[in-house]
């Protein structure tokens, strides 16, 4: 289904949904997805260049026994 936030977030954490074999599925964490709203308040920081500014999607991978 489409999504009004698809062409600013591309459907979430690219990483996150190729493990779980889900690359053309929206992200789980999602919360468009899971009905949730919410209401963020941002403060700009100064003008300058800032680390993964295009990105913020991290991947953390734990190994299983």
């Amino acid at each position: 289904r489409s999504c009004a936030y698809l062409e600013s977030c591309y459907g979430g954490c690219a990483g996150r949904r190729r493990i779980e074999n889900a690359l053309h599925e929206p992200d789980f964490y999602c919360p468009v997805i899971r009905g949730e709203t919410q209401k963020l308040e941002i403060r700009m920081a100064t003008e300058r260049e800032l680390p993964k500014s295009e990105s913020a999607c991290t991947t953390i991978v734990i190994a299983r026994d």
